[in-house]
């Protein structure tokens, strides 16, 4: 029995760390993304394959690069001033005001996400191939991570409220099991020019938190109704209560990306990259 605790206790810590999205969930909005964007944009479209497969890669740097996992998420509840609706945005005034250490704990997403973009920018400028796939893998990963509401908020994985492994059975469990609805009711892309790309990412970021209180009251409904187990009947309840938001944030993270991608080539002066 000890050992089959350990086991369970492991995979929760493996699924809520290493794949968020569950992998097959990053390859969705990947994939979507890509199909959307104009053929002028023929080298990302022609390697959709590529950058769906290695959308997971900065989850399987995190084992190996201790920086890492700060880059897939922000507490942003954490800072009293978003929590009065007036988020200060500006890495450097959070820090004289919070410290470096707690705006690096709380988690560097979104100034991350811009780093990559305007790594991918110069990337195309300069018509570096081998940087535009690493660039674009990444960016569609970061951008993922944003729109699961539970990488925006400081009760992770439900330690504030004794809902440990509810970040797994969201973003893992679920999205796996119903992946075939969810591809079926996600919104066609419009894609848009990005002109201020932290303010943009912060806006999905704060959307994204705003579901999250929606999937914390899904999980405690569906575990009521399910005679307080994790069983079949707990996940469909679970998947009911939250797969309008879900499809919600598929077609949002999708419509993003393409945004930041056609945002990146725009800048580096629409290359013709063969």
């Amino acid at each position: 029995m000890k050992y089959k605790l350990l086991f369970l206790v492991l995979l929760v810590v493996i699924s809520t760390q290493l794949f968020s999205w569950g992998g097959l969930g990053h390859e969705v909005i990947t994939r979507l993304a890509i199909e959307g964007l104009p053929d002028e944009m023929s080298f990302i479209k022609e390697n959709c394959e590529y950058l769906c497969e290695h959308s997971t890669d900065p989850d399987k740097r995190k084992s190996k690069d201790p920086t890492e996992r700060n880059k897939h998420f922000i507490d942003i509840d954490r800072y009293e001033e978003f929590n009065i609706g007036e988020m200060i945005i500006d890495k450097a005034e959070l820090i004289n005001i919070y410290g470096g250490d707690i705006v690096d704990k709380m988690g560097i997403l979104p100034w991350n996400t811009v780093d990559v973009l305007d790594n991918l920018t110069i990337a195309m400028k300069e018509d570096n191939k081998d940087d535009i796939l690493f660039y674009a893998a990444d960016l569609a990963h970061y951008v993922g991570d944003a729109h699961q509401p539970q990488h925006n908020i400081l009760n992770y994985n439900g330690k504030l409220t004794g809902q440990r492994g509810i970040h797994g059975r969201y973003e893992i469990d679920i999205i796996n099991a119903n992946l075939e609805e969810l591809e079926a009711n996600v919104s066609p892309i419009e894609i848009t020019y990005v002109k201020e790309s932290l303010t943009f990412i912060f806006d999905y970021c704060t959307q994204s938190n705003s579901f999250a209180g929606l999937i914390e009251l899904a999980d405690l409904h569906a575990l009521k109704y399910s005679g307080n187990e994790y069983n079949e009947k707990y996940f469909h309840i679970f998947w009911f209560r939250t797969k309008y938001m879900t499809f919600h944030q598929f077609s949002n993270a999708a419509e993003d990306l393409a945004s930041m991608y056609y945002t990146a080539w725009i800048n580096a002066g629409k290359p013709e990259i063969k």
